[in-house]
């Protein structure tokens, strides 16, 4: 298995942006989401939770 089939961070990038639009809206939501998307690359990677209000 490469390592690209799985996620590199805790939580899933998903579950980060789901978690973001809830807490902070559509707009900051969706930035806060894209940049964890972009952190998502070697060698970056680990325990990475949304940020509180």
């Amino acid at each position: 298995m490469s390592i690209r089939n799985r996620c590199r961070h805790t939580p899933s990038c998903s579950r980060y942006t789901l978690i973001t639009l809830k807490r902070f809206g559509f707009i900051k939501g969706w930035k806060l989401g894209l940049q964890r998307i972009y952190r998502c690359r070697p060698p970056n990677g680990g325990i990475d939770f949304p940020p509180h209000k």
